[in-house]
């Protein structure tokens, strides 16, 4: 529930957020996060921290040919238009 699933700290200072995310095949497809999760890349992308967010993007998950693609600060890549986001929720 915090927006990312390891933290990685030096000399007790958080230095990244990783959040890791699986797929069973190497196809484009899109890939589902929480709201959590965005609001929590989009909190440090507006304090000038958006470059200690990651998602860990493992494809062939389970298989010989396994791949992990990093996507680093994911709210500046959306907005650079490098990443598309199709939002589905909101709240009134």
């Amino acid at each position: 529930g915090k927006g990312y699933d390891f933290v990685i700290k030096k000399n007790s200072i958080e230095i990244e957020y990783i959040e890791v995310k699986t797929k069973v095949q190497e196809a484009e497809e899109l890939i589902e996060t929480t709201g959590t999760q965005w609001e929590w890349a989009r909190k440090l992308y507006e304090q000038k921290e958006g470059n200690k967010y990651l998602f860990y993007i493992v494809s062939n998950a389970g298989k010989a040919n396994t791949e992990i693609r990093i996507l680093r600060n994911p709210i500046k890549l959306w907005k650079a238009g490098k990443l598309y986001a199709h939002p589905i929720n909101f709240k009134i």
